[in-house]
């Protein structure tokens, strides 16, 4: 399955991580609560940039906050200034993807793709 989600990318830590939060009821955490494997697409079809590893929930508290201050400063409503947070909807979990492998080529070109392969693959 495939969806649209807002994310936040976290360089710091090595791996690096990305995270995204989706609804407990939906197709995909039911999905995400049987296969924890995916890939999350970035950019267009022309800069490509693919992630794959594992996704799992958040649940450490302090990770949660760090989380929630970086969506609210990524995710601003242009016309009224109002900051999204992972805690608007009460039923939606954050998830976490330890990041095991990056894929990228450029201009729409797969001759140029590159890979990264990165702890724990």
């Amino acid at each position: 399955m495939v969806a649209p989600v807002w994310f936040w990318w976290d360089g710091d830590p090595e791996p690096p991580r990305l995270f995204f939060i989706t609804a407990r009821s939906t197709h995909k955490a039911r999905n995400l609560a049987r296969q924890d494997w995916v890939e999350a697409h970035l950019g267009d079809g022309d800069d490509v940039v693919i992630v794959r590893g594992r996704a799992s929930i958040v649940t450490d508290p302090g990770e949660r906050d760090r989380i929630d201050a970086a969506y609210r400063a990524k995710y601003v409503d242009p016309h009224s200034g109002a900051r999204a947070s992972i805690f608007d909807n009460p039923a939606d979990d954050l998830y976490r993807i330890d990041i095991e492998r990056v894929l990228a080529w450029s201009y729409g070109t797969v001759g140029t793709w590159t890979e990264w392969r990165l702890a724990g693959d």
